[in-house]
């Protein structure tokens, strides 16, 4: 999720990541380079899971930092990741009305361009409100659930949200809203097309896929993009740029309206003096173009080589739940396991090994992933910590793998809300028994 243009607020201890995690600023087309949104990326701020979800699918993904919309048909989708310079709203619209889909996923970005044809507004979430569910005391950790069926929000009991706008449109109902009615998703038909509105772009990083709600809402919205009609799916990148005219191939190459013009006038049938005419203007120009295209200023100024963004902190504190409407808080609970695991790591300076809870993972890898809590233990053996301190560890440890493998494959009963309050009070406490973190802790 950006907080301001280019910038990311670390996941850190709600996805994986340890409170020390340091934020780095980048601008947007560092994608490239394996920095925020990159699909080369497999680090906690890149988008390789993503890929990762379109292949479990078998839905092809194109990415591109570049896409001529001449080449798009009315069978194809398209998704626009925090679009950062103004969107062609007049062909997009074009092409939705003609068939296409379209989804944009943008908190801080320039979608507005886009949002404004279409009445839809954006605004901060109001955490404070009494529906309201935000994670460790974070106004920007809001929890949003679905309110509509949609073939978005099938099998998706919750996404959780880093840094979120809502959306607000005077005829869509909500998909996913926080609270009781602040969309984070909105959808609507447009022609023969669709539009998908999404207020946050973060909730497809490596990180936040590693949440069961959010990879299957991820790979919803993949095949609710690419349709039944078999076109192709397409990914533009921050930073990317849309060019060209939609149903006109070709039409962001050099001198394509020149040429264009050119054909239709050897159609007409002129008298002599007009060819002339004609011949001059086009050399005319031909001049002005070539002015156009040579450089006044050297393009190496440092204001522009080495712009740095702000970024926003890191993330402190303890879980917190405020009026926890829902009768299975087994979500919540799987997003503090991943998140208490982080912490002791970073206590006891134990590099702690993940494994994604998504079917297709081997059991080898499942062993694998094992052996960081079975280390966290044996290190909290070996600095004296009690026996029964250490059983407690285990045994919540345990608990919390079983709800994780139970959410793996359907069996995981509902968890209530005294049981998560129980098990947030058990991680707390083994926590302050093992006091400040360890120098040199895995970050």
């Amino acid at each position: 999720m950006v907080r301001g243009p280019g910038s990311f607020a670390p996941l850190a201890l709600l996805v994986t990541m340890v409170a020390s995690f340091a934020p780095t600023s980048l601008e947007a087309q560092a994608s490239a380079a394996g920095g925020d949104f990159a699909t080369d990326n497999a680090q906690w701020n890149g988008l390789s899971e993503l890929l990762e979800v379109a292949a479990e699918e078998d839905a092809e993904l194109v990415v591109t930092a570049r896409l001529d919309l001449g080449t798009l048909t009315a069978a194809d989708g398209l998704l626009i990741l925090y679009p950062t310079e103004g969107l062609p709203t007049e062909d997009l619209s074009e092409l939705m009305r003609a068939g296409g889909r379209v989804a944009v996923a943008d908190d801080f970005g320039a979608a507005d361009s886009l949002f404004r044809v279409f009445r839809i507004g954006r605004a901060d979430p109001n955490p404070d409100a009494p529906s309201v569910l935000r994670l460790r005391g974070n106004d920007e950790l809001l929890v949003a659930r679905p309110l509509t069926q949609h073939p978005l929000t099938e099998g998706v009991g919750a996404v959780v949200t880093n840094h979120p706008r809502i959306l607000f449109h005077a005829e869509l109902e909500p998909i996913f809203a926080i609270g009781d009615h602040e969309a984070i998703v909105l959808a609507g038909a447009v022609g023969e097309g669709r539009l998908v509105a999404i207020g946050d772009p973060s909730l497809f990083i490596n990180n936040m896929l590693e949440l069961d709600g959010n990879r299957r809402f991820a790979s919803n919205l993949l095949l609710y993009l690419r349709g039944d009609s078999g076109g192709r799916l397409f990914l533009l990148e921050p930073g990317g740029e849309l060019v060209g005219r939609y149903g006109e191939p070709g039409a962001d190459r050099p001198f394509h309206d020149l040429r264009t013009t050119i054909e239709r006038v050897s159609e007409l049938e002129l008298p002599p003096l007009a060819l002339r005419i004609v011949a001059v203007a086009v050399i005319v120009i031909l001049l002005i173009l070539l002015a156009g295209v040579l450089p006044r200023t050297s393009p190496y100024r440092a204001s522009a080589m080495f712009r740095e963004e702000a970024v926003a902190g890191g993330l402190s504190g303890r879980v917190e739940w405020y009026r926890a409407r829902p009768s299975d808080l087994l979500e919540p609970t799987l997003v503090y396991k991943l998140e208490l695991e982080a912490t002791l790591s970073a206590r006891l300076g134990v590099r702690l090994e993940r494994a994604v809870h998504v079917a297709g993972v081997h059991a080898e890898d499942r062993r694998s992933a094992r052996r960081g809590p079975e280390e966290m233990l044996s290190v909290m053996r070996s600095r004296g910590v009690s026996a029964p301190l250490v059983d407690d560890a285990r045994r919540l440890l345990d608990e919390l793998a079983g709800l994780a493998s139970g959410a793996t494959n359907g069996t995981s009963p509902p968890v209530t809300e005294a049981r998560f309050r129980n098990v947030v009070a058990r991680g707390d406490a083994i926590l302050a028994a093992l006091g400040a973190p360890a120098a040199g802790a895995a970050r």
